[in-house]
């Protein structure tokens, strides 16, 4: 890539301008300034050449956005194909008043079931100190399980939610898991059930997010803090994720360290 970058595309361009020109369709261009591949300056003719073409521009984003920024962009198409089709998004008008119920969305790791047994015990607690609250729960087998059990609500965008345990299994050996590597290869499962999760905040009136090990909570919300609409708390057993350098070179390997004389 570092030798091909900068001499740009072998294009004819007495060909390519009138079938670009003749493009009747939508079209939404995504490109960042700092892209070092494929300059933004291509993006800014291509939409001078198609007719009523969209541009959105991320500032200082390299090559592929779409990886570095997936949720930007995903709001982005999802807004585009609503203008495209004539989709209607209102606002959702936010009721404050003592007559309404407080709400609150659960999310429950379905990586263990002792994160369902002590959600359910969280939740006996919230009904006793808030009588009244309604607690509606995001979450996937085998954790559904547990809840339907305890008599919980399952919120119906539970059955949009990619399935995390079945990553696991897939990964694990008989008696072995490299779990913080497991979950640096979620990322697209992460994205997709943090996107169900956004969905769901957009469209409902939550008081309270609480989430148990919902890693796609926490960073997607990290990098995303406009996104924030409410309180939320986030449970976890550990934070941040180690080397496992027996697992081999194909994980971080520490620096040499020099020992003192």
């Amino acid at each position: 890539m570092i030798a091909t970058a900068g001499t740009g595309p072998d294009l004819d361009h007495a060909e390519l301008e009138p079938a670009v020109r003749a493009i009747e369709v939508p079209v939404l261009l995504i490109h960042g300034t700092g892209d070092r591949i494929i300059s933004h300056a291509s993006s800014e003719t291509l939409r001078e050449m198609i007719p009523h073409a969209e541009l959105l521009t991320i500032d200082g984003a390299g090559h592929l956005p779409t990886a570095r920024y997936p949720v930007r962009v995903n709001h982005a198409i999802r807004d585009f194909v609503d203008r495209v089709h004539g989709v209607p998004r209102p606002e959702v008008a936010w009721h404050i008043g003592h007559g309404r119920p407080h709400k609150v969305l659960y999310l429950s790791s379905p990586i263990g079931l002792g994160h369902a047994r002590r959600d359910v015990a969280i939740a006996a607690e919230l009904r006793a100190l808030h009588p009244g609250v309604q607690i509606d729960w995001l979450a996937q087998d085998p954790v559904t399980r547990v809840l339907e059990g305890a008599g919980e609500t399952i919120h119906p965008a539970s059955g949009f939610l990619a399935n995390e345990s079945e990553h696991i299994e897939s990964v694990s050996g008989e008696h072995d898991l490299a779990a913080f590597q497991a979950l640096r290869d979620m990322d697209e499962i992460q994205l997709a059930n943090f996107m169900v999760m956004d969905d769901v905040l957009r469209d409902g009136q939550y008081d309270l997010v609480i989430g148990d090990e919902a890693w796609e909570m926490d960073y997607h919300l990290h990098e995303n803090p406009g996104l924030k609409k409410t309180a939320y708390a986030w449970l976890t057993d550990f934070v941040g994720y180690l080397p496992m350098l027996e697992r081999g070179s194909a994980r971080p390997r520490s620096r040499p360290t020099t020992t003192p004389r």
